[in-house]
C-alpha cells in the first residue's frame, strides 16, 4: 500500500488521475481517496491540522512493514534562481517553532535532487523569505577531516505542513519508508499578483511535474521491499568488512546493507568504486562511530 498525504485538493489532482482514485466515504473525519493499492489524504494547511489528519488515517488504516508513505506538496523557495515547478526530495525537515530536525533515510536513488525544508506557521511573502538562507547549513560531521568535502549544498525550502506530517507518520513507519517530495510554487506569495483561480491551477501544474516520476519510483522500491532479495557473496563480504572498519551501529549497518542491495538490484557496478572511497578506513579502521557515520553519509551522497 502507498499512503499519500497532500495539504490541498489541487496538489492531489495529478495523483487522483495517475492512480485512478475515488472518494473513500468510509472515512468521515477527513477527505480520503482510495485506489487499487493506494490511499491519499487531504490534510488541509497548517502543521497541527496535518498531524491530526495523518495520525487519524494511520490509526484507522494501520500500515504494514512493506508499505510506503509519501508526503507531497508545494513550497516557497528563498532562491529566486530556482524555477517554479522544480521538484525536490527532502533530506532534512526542521520545525521552526520547536527547532526539531528530522533527516529521512534516503536509501534509494531519487528521481529528483535533494533539498532541506523549514516548516513555518504562516504564508511567507518575498520580503519574509529574505530572512531564510538560500541553502541548508552544512553538516558538521567530520568537519575537521574534510570527509564530506565536495558535497554540494542543498536548497532551502519553506512550507506550513511538513514537520506536522513527519511527526505524525514517524510512530507508524520506519524511517526508510517515509518520502517527502516538494515542488517550488513561488518565491514568496503576493496576493495581488495572481488570481485564486490561477494560483490553484499553478499548484496542480507543479505537482503534476513530479507525479509521473514519483509513482513508478515508489512502486520499484515497494517491489524491492516485498521480495527481500539477498546480496551476492562478494557484496556480503565487503559489507561485513566495511561495517567493521567504519564501526557502524546496527542501524547504520542496515543502512549500508540496503544501499548495497539497491545498487546491486539496479545493476550498478559499485564495489570497485566504493572500495576506493573507503580505502583509508578499510586499511586503517575508524576510531569512533561518528567518523564511520561520516563515511556512510559520503557513500549515500555519492551513489544516490
Amino acid at each position: 500500500m502507498l499512503y499519500i498525504a497532500a495539504a490541498l485538493y489541487e496538489e492531489a489532482i495529478p495523483f487522483f488521475d495517475a492512480l485512478s482514485m475515488k472518494k473513500n466515504t468510509s472515512f468521515a473525519h477527513f477527505d480520503l481517496f482510495s485506489g487499487e493499492d493506494s490511499m491519499l489524504l487531504l490534510t488541509k494547511t497548517g502543521a497541527i491540522r496535518a498531524a491530526a489528519a495523518v495520525s487519524s488515517m494511520l490509526t484507522a488504516f494501520p500500515p504494514q512493514k512493506t508499505d510506503l508513505f509519501l508526503s507531497v506538496g508545494t513550497v516557497a523557495c528563498p532562491d529566486s534562481e530556482i524555477p517554479v515547478g522544480t521538484p525536490f526530495i527532502l533530506q532534512q525537515i526542521t520545525d521552526a517553532a520547536s527547532g526539531r530536525t528530522f533527516c529521512p533515510e534516503l536509501l534509494f536513488r531519487a528521481p529528483f535532487p535533494r533539498a532541506a525544508l523549514t516548516t513555518v506557521h504562516r504564508v511567507l511573502t518575498a520580503e519574509m523569505l529574505k530572512s531564510f538562507p538560500l541553502h541548508a547549513p552544512g553538516s558538521d560531521i567530520m568537519s575537521n577531516t574534510g570527509v564530506l568535502a565536495g558535497c554540494p549544498p542543498v536548497p532551502m525550502l519553506c512550507d506550513m505542513e511538513t514537520s506536522g506530517v513527519c511527526e505524525a507518520a514517524l510512530p507508524f513507519f520506519s524511517c526508510e519508508q517515509l518520502f517527502f517530495c516538494r515542488v517550488v510554487s513561488d518565491h514568496g506569495i503576493d496576493a495581488q499578483a495572481m488570481s485564486p483561480e490561477r494560483l490553484r491551477a499553478l499548484v496542480t501544474e507543479c505537482t503534476g511535474r513530479c507525479a509521473d516520476g514519483l509513482i513508478p519510483w515508489l512502486k520499484e522500491i515497494s517491489g524491492l521491499r516485498e521480495t527481500s532479495p539477498a546480496l551476492p557473496p562478494g557484496a556480503v563480504a565487503f559489507c561485513e568488512a566495511a561495517v567493521s572498519a567504519l564501526r557502524l551501529s546496527a542501524a547504520n549497518a542496515e543502512q549500508l546493507r540496503r544501499l548495497l542491495l539497491y545498487l546491486h538490484l539496479s545493476g550498478v557496478a559499485y564495489l570497485e568504486e566504493m572500495s576506493t572511497l573507503l580505502e583509508k578506513p578499510l586499511h586503517s579502521p575508524c576510531r569512533t562511530k561518528k567518523e564511520g557515520q561520516a563515511y556512510l553519509e559520503q557513500l549515500k551522497e555519492h551513489f544516490l
